[in-house]
């Protein structure tokens, strides 16, 4: 596997992690729209979403220092551009999960 597609499988896994994440945060919302609305009901949810979160940001750091190794090595720097811009996409996605703030 060449450097660009083991770069490729880094942004891949990243994305996934995001999402991942993302899905995380819209449980615990759930979770908590659920305790607020009907705090008696006999569904009792178990919050574990800081572990959770804390695994998906040491995950997330791990693929990230992995791609950032891989881009040293890429000597095309019209891809190289390229691949640092959707990192920094990335990186604003899980950092800022659930804001309205736009990331391009």
């Amino acid at each position: 596997m060449d450097t660009q597609q083991q770069l490729s499988s880094c942004l891949a896994e990243l994305k996934r992690i995001v999402d991942d994440s993302k899905a995380i945060i819209e449980w615990h919302k759930l979770m908590v729209f659920e305790k607020r609305t009907n705090p008696s009901a006999r569904v009792f949810f178990n919050d574990n979403t800081m572990a959770e979160l804390t695994d998906k940001q040491a995950h997330f750091q791990s693929v990230w220092i992995q791609a950032d190794e891989l881009l040293s090595r890429l000597n095309q720097n019209s891809r190289k551009i390229e691949f640092q811009r959707q990192l920094h996409k990335l990186a604003m996605q899980f950092y800022y999960p659930g804001s309205d703030v736009r990331v391009y």
